[in-house]
């Protein structure tokens, strides 16, 4: 198994869009109402909305491919790219998303190892994410990789007040 990573381009702003989407609701769309799903895809799926995230000064996205199929993808965010200020000189990890198909292949494993190598090259102190305090799997996961809570907050999901864990790794 060949697992390789990429730097996202601008002129593959369709294929984020779709990758983003996509696997945003494989993973979440059946643990929420139809309605709210709706309403989140209507404002953070737009094409100007990824746009807005992709040109953010310190917001990086990644392309991950297993011998040669585009399996998911990664977004960190340094300095004032960050969804929150919680930390200094810390990396966030916002999404590490993976298609289905390519689950349990250590696809996510690979991508966060990469995030860790990313955040010592930046000679950051931290890396942090937010997950969703439903999202048992990820939270083991995380768990497992040395991180730990230490905060939370809110993730509006349509109509729905959601709340995400905050996890950090000292590096």
């Amino acid at each position: 198994m060949n697992i390789e990573i990429f730097k996202a381009k601008c002129d593959q702003l369709d294929q984020v869009r779709d990758i983003i989407e996509t696997t945003f609701l494989e993973s979440f769309a059946h643990l929420n109402t139809v309605e709210n799903i709706d309403l989140y895809s209507a404002k953070a799926f737009t094409k100007e909305q990824i746009l807005k995230e992709f040109k953010t000064q310190g917001s990086f996205f990644f392309f991950v491919y297993q011998d040669g199929d585009l399996a998911g993808y990664l977004k960190l965010n340094v300095e004032q790219a960050q969804t929150e200020s919680v930390l200094e000189n810390a990396l966030e990890i916002e999404r590490i998303y993976i298609f289905k198909a390519f689950q349990n292949q250590k696809i996510g494993q690979t991508l966060f190892d990469f995030s860790v190598q990313f955040a010592k090259e930046r000679q950051s102190d931290w890396l942090w994410l937010g997950v969703w305090d439903q999202n048992d799997k990820a939270i083991e996961f995380y768990t497992r990789q040395g991180l730990c809570e230490f905060s939370q907050h809110g993730f509006k999901l349509g109509h729905e007040q959601q709340t995400d864990i905050l996890m950090k790794l000292a590096i």
